[in-house]
């Protein structure tokens, strides 16, 4: 559950752009998502999934499951290895209307546009394989839903990694980040 879901409080949302993605925006009726490891900060998506492992494997070692800790380790050092080939790829909004920093970073130094998009129609839009998430910028994940949903699929499952393998790259990977 993000944000949207835990507060029900946020209407709208903000996208920060420039006046070329504006154009192409209203051009093609179209938003485009990027790969998190082309955007300002690719670090972000590595930083999460090693955090994500890590809190997993915990779960696993103080149940004493260490073959689940190490098959844990084993997934996502895999997809790691893969340098995350299928990765995430986002389109980003804020849930603040007049952010510096979102004007600095994302919005042509501060000559760009900050367009309003209702979160209710944005969240019709994002139907499988997209979907809302917002941005865990935590040090510790391992009170993050995906770290409990994880740890039952793994707890479920045995190699070969199919299942969770779809779910980490596809249901998780491919999201529209807040």
């Amino acid at each position: 559950m993000g944000l949207m879901e835990q507060s029900g409080t946020v209407e709208t949302l903000y996208h920060y752009t420039d006046f070329g993605a504006l154009d192409g925006i209203l051009t093609n009726a179209e938003l485009r998502l990027n790969n998190v490891l082309n955007m300002n900060d690719a670090s972000e998506m590595t930083f999460f999934m090693s955090s994500l492992c890590k809190a997993v494997t915990e779960r696993f070692q103080k149940d004493d499951d260490l073959v689940r800790a190490g098959w844990t380790e084993k997934l996502f050092s895999e997809e790691k290895d893969k340098e995350f080939i299928y990765s995430a790829y986002a389109a980003c909004f804020s849930c603040y209307r007049d952010d510096a920093a979102q004007w600095e970073r994302y919005a042509n130094h501060g000559r760009g546009v900050c367009i309003a998009f209702r979160y209710d129609l944005l969240k019709k839009m994002a139907v499988e394989p997209l979907s809302l998430q917002t941005v865990f910028y935590q040090d510790d994940v391992a009170g993050h839903e995906l770290v409990e949903i994880i740890y039952r699929l793994i707890r479920r499952h045995k190699p070969p990694w199919s299942v969770l393998h779809r779910f980490l790259m596809q249901d998780v990977g491919l999201a529209i980040a807040l």
